[in-house]
C-alpha cells in the first residue's frame, strides 16, 4: 500500500514539474512581448537591413536570445550552453529584441557530439573574450542557435539529454525508427525558426562573433571553412561589416576577395575540390537560393548599384559580378 502512494506521489510530482515548466516558458514569452522592440516604430535604422522583417520573425518564432551576465556567470561556474528548452527564465529575451540592446550572433562549428555543440566549454570561453572585447553590457543579447529554438533530446526530461532514438514516452516514429522527443509546438516553432535564419546577418542591431576554435580532441575537428552555410553566413556578415573579430586570422583566410567576389562559384569550385563536405545537390537547392534572397534584401546594394560598385572597387572586389548572382 505505501508503495504504491509513493508511486503515485512521484507521478504526480513529474506530472507538477512538466506542468511548472511549461507554465516557464508561457510567462516567459509573454514578459517578452512587454519589452520587446516595438514593430513599426519611428528609430530611424539603416536602411539596407529590413528590421521590420526582424521583428516580425523573431516575434513568430519566439526566438530565445541569452543576456550577456547569463552567458558570462555560465563561464565563470564552468557550466555549458543550455539546450533552449532549458534556458532559465531570467536568462533570456524572447521573440522580437529591444531596441536598446547590442546583439550578437554566434557563427560556430560543432565540436561535441549529437547531444551538444560545445560540451568543454571551448566556445563560451572564446565567446565572453571576445564579448568582454566588444564592451558587450550585461543586458546585451546573444544568438546561439542551440539555445535559440528546440533541439532534439532535450524535451522528454528537462535538463537531461535523451537519446531521440530511445523510444522515450511521447516521442515521435518514422517508420519503426523512434526520431524526435519535441512536441508539435517545439517543431514548428524550430521550423519557423530555421525558415528565415539568414535575417540574422541581415539585421542591422546585430554583430557577429565567428567562434573558429578547434580544441585538441574535440569530437568533431571540421574547420568552419568545411560547411556550406557557415560560409555563406560568414560572407554575408563580412558584406554587411558587421563581423567583430574581423581581424583574427582565421576568419581573414576566409573572406578573401576571390571568396567574396563570386562566393557561389567558390563554393561550388570548393565542393568539386573536397574542400567542402557539403551535398552539392543540398547546396544548389536549399543554400544557394537562401544566400540570392539575402542579396536581394540589401536594397542599396541594388538600388545604388553605381555607389556600391564603387566600393567594391575599392576594395579589391568587383561588385557587377556581385550584383548578377544576386539576381540569380
Amino acid at each position: 500500500m505505501l508503495s504504491c502512494k509513493l508511486d503515485n506521489l512521484l507521478s504526480s510530482l513529474k506530472e507538477y514539474d512538466a506542468t511548472a515548466h511549461q507554465l516557464e516558458r508561457k510567462v516567459c514569452a509573454l514578459a517578452s512581448k512587454v519589452s520587446r522592440r516595438p514593430l513599426n516604430n519611428s528609430v530611424p535604422t539603416d536602411p539596407r537591413w529590413d528590421d521590420e522583417g526582424f521583428d516580425t520573425w523573431a516575434e513568430s518564432s519566439r526566438l530565445q536570445f541569452l543576456r550577456v551576465d547569463f552567458i558570462r556567470s555560465l563561464h565563470v561556474t564552468r557550466k555549458r550552453f543550455p539546450a533552449a528548452q532549458n534556458v532559465p527564465l531570467h536568462a533570456m529575451h524572447v521573440g522580437a529584441p529591444p531596441a536598446d540592446v547590442q546583439i550578437f550572433l554566434c557563427l560556430h562549428v560543432w565540436l561535441g557530439g549529437d547531444d551538444h555543440p560545445d560540451p568543454g566549454g571551448h566556445h563560451l570561453a572564446d565567446l565572453v573574450t571576445y564579448l568582454d572585447n566588444a564592451k558587450a553590457g550585461d543586458a546585451d543579447l546573444v544568438l546561439f542557435s542551440f539555445s535559440a529554438f528546440p533541439h532534439r533530446g532535450w524535451t522528454a526530461e528537462p535538463g537531461k539529454y535523451v537519446k531521440p532514438d530511445s523510444g522515450v514516452q511521447g516521442s515521435k516514429k518514422r517508420g519503426d525508427r523512434w526520431y524526435d522527443d519535441r512536441t508539435d509546438a517545439q517543431l514548428e516553432q524550430k521550423k519557423r525558426a530555421e525558415s528565415e535564419w539568414h535575417r540574422l546577418t541581415m539585421y542591422s542591431p546585430i554583430q557577429v562573433i565567428v567562434l573558429h576554435r578547434i580544441p585538441e580532441g574535440a569530437a568533431r575537428t571540421e574547420p568552419l571553412q568545411s560547411r556550406a552555410w557557415l560560409r555563406m553566413e560568414l560572407t554575408l556578415s563580412t558584406y554587411c561589416q558587421r563581423v567583430v573579430n574581423a581581424n583574427d586570422p582565421e576568419v581573414k583566410a576566409l573572406a578573401q576577395p576571390d571568396a567574396l567576389n563570386d562566393p557561389i562559384g567558390k563554393i561550388r569550385k570548393d565542393i568539386e575540390e573536397g574542400i567542402l563536405k557539403d551535398d552539392s545537390k543540398r547546396v544548389e537547392t536549399e543554400i544557394f537560393p537562401t544566400f540570392r534572397k539575402s542579396l536581394r534584401s540589401l536594397t542599396l546594394v541594388i538600388e545604388d548599384s553605381v555607389g556600391f560598385a564603387a566600393f567594391c572597387n575599392a576594395a579589391g572586389l568587383l561588385g557587377f559580378a556581385f550584383l548578377s548572382f544576386a539576381n540569380g
